[in-house]
C-alpha cells in the first residue's frame, strides 16, 4: 500500500506541472527593426535603444537594450502571459553613418500570448518628421497561414 502512495506521488510531482499551467512565465519572442527614410533611400539605424514595458507591470521595463549594427534586435523572453505589452524606441547619441539623434517613438499595446512573438517596426521619416513603431502579435497571422497540407 505504501508503495503505490509513493508511485502517486511521484507521478503527481513529475506528471502534474506538464498538465496544469499554473501563473508562471511563458516563453514568448520579440523581433524590432529600425530604419530611417532620408529622400529615396531608407538606410537601417543601429544601435538603437529599445525597451519592452508590459500594461499590466508598469513600475518597470521587461527588457532593455539595443538593436545590432544591422538595425535589428531579436531576443527571446519569459512573462506572465496572455498580457499587453507596447515598446520605446530611441536613440539618444548619435551612433549611425547618417550622425543624427533618434527621438522617441512609442508603440502601441499589443496582446502578446504565451508561445507569441511581438514584431515591431520603427521608421524614422527624416523628410516628413513622421516617426512611428508599429507592433503587432505575429503569432496570430502564422496561425493564419495555410500549411503544406491545405
Amino acid at each position: 500500500m505504501m508503495a503505490r502512495v509513493r508511485a502517486l506521488v511521484c507521478l503527481l510531482a513529475v506528471f502534474l506541472p506538464l498538465v496544469v499551467k499554473g501563473g508562471g512565465p511563458e516563453p514568448f519572442s520579440v523581433h524590432v527593426s529600425v530604419r530611417s527614410r532620408v529622400y529615396q533611400t531608407t538606410v537601417e539605424e543601429p544601435y538603437v535603444e529599445v525597451v519592452v514595458y508590459s500594461i499590466q507591470s508598469p513600475g518597470g521595463p521587461l527588457f532593455e537594450g539595443f538593436t545590432d549594427g544591422s538595425g535589428y534586435l531579436w531576443l527571446g523572453l519569459f512573462a506572465g502571459l496572455p498580457q499587453q505589452l507596447y515598446i520605446q524606441v530611441k536613440r539618444d547619441r548619435v551612433d549611425s553613418a547618417m550622425e543624427h539623434t533618434l527621438p522617441l517613438v512609442i508603440s502601441d499595446d499589443v496582446e502578446v500570448m504565451p508561445r507569441g512573438a511581438l514584431s515591431c517596426y520603427a521608421t524614422y521619416d527624416c523628410n516628413s518628421g513622421v516617426n512611428e513603431v508599429h507592433c503587432y502579435d505575429w503569432s496570430v497571422f502564422a496561425e493564419m497561414a495555410p500549411t503544406e497540407s491545405e
